[in-house]
This record gives C-alpha cells, sequence and structure tokens, in this order.
C-alpha cells in the first residue's frame, strides 16, 4: 500500500456548514455540496465518457462504518453487496476546535494533484505532488456514485501520533465511489467531445457529463450525439444505429475483431464466446466489459461485418448545433492529449497553485485561525 503523509501549515476560515459529531452524510445541502463539487471539476476535465455522479445513502452508510473506527491504517473498502468494489478517498485535519465543516473545502486537495498526473503515460510526478490517486479516483469516469461520511471528533487517527485535547482537535472526512477505479494501466477517462463516448451508449448530457438517469430529451437531458458513416440517429434515445460494417457509439470503428483474446484456441487464453453472455448479463468488471466489447465487437454480434464499408461515403448527422461544434472542435481535445504530458510538468502550475493558497491565506487571515492540515495520502485500488 503506498501512504504519503504531507503537512502543510496554513490559516483556514470559518466556514457556514452545520455539522455533527460522526455519521454519514444525510443533510440535504451537504449532499448537494459534494456531488456539485465533484460534478464540476469532472466536467473540466474535456472528457466523452465522463458520468454525472448522483449520491447513494448505501455508499454513505459505508463510509460511517470506516470513519467511525478513525483508523489511518487504510484497508481496501469490502465487497459492495453483489460482488463489487469500490472506491475511496480519505482527507483529515488537524487543528484548533471548530463546530463546522466546509465540504468544498475538504475534497478539493484531491483534485489539486491534478499538476503531477501525466495523462499520456499515467505516470505521477511526485516532484509536484505527493500522489495521485485522488485525482484519478475522482475523475474516475465510469464512477457515478457517490457516499461520504465524516467525524468530527477523532481522539487519534489509528497509527498517527496526533492526538486531540482540549484545544486540538481531529476531523476526518472518507467518500467511497461506485463503481470505484484506479484500475493499473488503464486512463480514467477518455478524451473527446463531451458526452460522445457514455458508458451506456446514449448521447444524453447534462453539464457536459454523461446523464444515464434521461429517458428522453428533457430538462438535464441534452442529446449530444453525432453519428458517422451511413448511421441514423434516433432523437428519442439519442443512439445511433450503425450502418453494416461500423461499430461503436459514433458509428467510426470498423466492425471487426481486433483483439487477440476474441475466440481463443481450445487451450489457449483469451475471451470465449460465452464471455459474450456475461457481458450482455452485466457481469463482468468494467474493464473486460470495455475491452471485450470494443475489442471483439463481431464474436459478440454488436455489429454487422461488411468489408465493402468505405468511411465517409454519407455526411454525419448531429443532434443539434451544440453537438456538431462539439464533434467539429474533436482535434482540440486530441491536441490537448497529446500536450498533457509537458502540462502537467510545467512550472506554470506552481504560480497557480502558490496564488490560490495566497488567497486562501489573505481571507483567512481576517478571521486568525491557526491550524496544521494533513493529507492523508491513500490511494484506495479497490476496484481492481
Amino acid at each position: 500500500m503506498l501512504v504519503h503523509v504531507l503537512l502543510v501549515v496554513v490559516i483556514l476560515t470559518p466556514t457556514r456548514h452545520v455539522s455533527v459529531h460522526a455519521v454519514q452524510v444525510t443533510d440535504p445541502k451537504e449532499i448537494a455540496e459534494l456531488l456539485e463539487r465533484h460534478n464540476i471539476l469532472r466536467a473540466q476535465e474535456g472528457s466523452s465518457d465522463m458520468e454525472f455522479m448522483i449520491w447513494n445513502d448505501q455508499l454513505a452508510l459505508a463510509a460511517e462504518n470506516w470513519v467511525k473506527e478513525c483508523n489511518w491504517d487504510h484497508q481496501h473498502p469490502k465487497p459492495w453487496p453483489g460482488g463489487k468494489k469500490y472506491g475511496q478517498n480519505l482527507w483529515m485535519v488537524y487543528g484548533v476546535h471548530r463546530q463546522k465543516i466546509n465540504l468544498t473545502y475538504a475534497v478539493q486537495p484531491w483534485y489539486d494533484e491534478k499538476p503531477g498526473y501525466n495523462y499520456n503515460d499515467l505516470t505521477c510526478d511526485t516532484s509536484l505532488v505527493p500522489m495521485c490517486g485522488h485525482y484519478t479516483q475522482m475523475v474516475w469516469a465510469s464512477n457515478r456514485e457517490l457516499g461520504c461520511a465524516y467525524k468530527m471528533d477523532c481522539k487519534q487517527i489509528k497509527g498517527l501520533q496526533f492526538k486531540a485535547d482540549e484545544e486540538m482537535q481531529i476531523l476526518y472526512l472518507v467518500c467511497d465511489y461506485l463503481p470505484g477505479g484506479n484500475a493499473p494501466g488503464v486512463k480514467p477517462f477518455k478524451k473527446g467531445p463531451e458526452c460522445s463516448d457514455c458508458e451506456s451508449g446514449a448521447g444524453w448530457c447534462k453539464d457536459k457529463l454523461c446523464n444515464r438517469e434521461c429517458t428522453g430529451p428533457g430538462k438535464d437531458c441534452t442529446c449530444m450525439a453525432g453519428c458517422y458513416n451511413c448511421a441514423t440517429l434516433d432523437e428519442k434515445t439519442c443512439r445511433c444505429s450503425c450502418a453494416d460494417g461500423w461499430t461503436g457509439a459514433w458509428c467510426k470503428a470498423p466492425c471487426k475483431d481486433t483483439d487477440v483474446r476474441c475466440d481463443p484456441l481450445p487451450g489457449e487464453f483469451g475471451w470465449p464466446p460465452y464471455f459474450c453472455d456475461d457481458l450482455m448479463d452485466g457481469k463482468l468488471d468494467a474493464v473486460t466489459a470495455n475491452a471485450l466489447s470494443k475489442g471483439c465487437p463481431v464474436m459478440c454480434m454488436l455489429c454487422n461485418w461488411n468489408d465493402h464499408a468505405v468511411e465517409d461515403t454519407c455526411p454525419p448527422v448531429f443532434a443539434n448545433n451544440d453537438a456538431e461544434s462539439a464533434y467539429n472542435n474533436a482535434s482540440s481535445y486530441n491536441a490537448s492529449s497529446t500536450n498533457s504530458s509537458s502540462t502537467n510538468k510545467s512550472t506554470t502550475a506552481t504560480p497557480s497553485t502558490a496564488s490560490s493558497l495566497s488567497v486562501r491565506i489573505q481571507e483567512a487571515m481576517m478571521r486568525m485561525l491557526l491550524v496544521m492540515i494533513i493529507f492523508v495520502s491513500i490511494s484506495s485500488n479497490a476496484a481492481l
């Protein structure tokens, strides 16, 4: 398990939130704040498959069961009913007593690991940040359910040397994610036009995030579909129906098996045809399901093979002008992906971070509350 501790002395402003000592988050305002912050940050990634997150009370209960232990010696979360596993992020602050928690401030450090993350080669520059696992968990595209809990009165975090007393307090926050993330060798999200490659197969979009709750056009349900290669668009379902020879959400991928693991010979490693039944029944983990559907569409009868199919023989069809603009600007997403390495390791990230911290300090100096923050930097690979 990879564990880092980072000590930072800052000045905090008092917050406006009402808190309790140790429970799962149930206050509608706090739930809304946590979801809003996660979704705003996720929408900034320029992703084509990022899910819109919703609240899960059972996940919040699981977070409560962990946070009440005040345990620093982190272990993988217990499997979800049905064998599913989930991801987890932790945060802790140690300092002067307070009766309130600023949840927006608490989760922001997870996302602030981004400057150290290289999207192209999936590496983390630890000269810039202690680690990147909190960031990747937070922006893992398939994560669509969130549940959190916090405890205001930990006497001591097990495994750490800091203890609460009459003057100092330990506050501990846990957030759990379904279906989890941080799978090794896998990018946290795909770059491209928003909602153009949603896991559901439909292009329903809410604030640049895939909204699988949609059953048709309406509030928070904007169709952002674009269909290529003589495909037809069903505006009621916001899905493309591909012509023979093509597959994928946009119908731009040739209909052919490209993965060597498709339909192996007896005794060889791979995915026999019965894996396709498991795919349809939702029995496969997200990584395997994605690889199988993309790599073996013919074996799984997800498309109709046609060796005479020719690309771009028909003009594309778009759901609306916004969708057309997003798809036409797809090259800018690709350019952003290509340049992500230099961006992530650029020294320009440092002034930005310093400026942000300076603003916080200047605001906080008016209140004169000094605390010491400990980021418990643990990346849970519980979804593996």
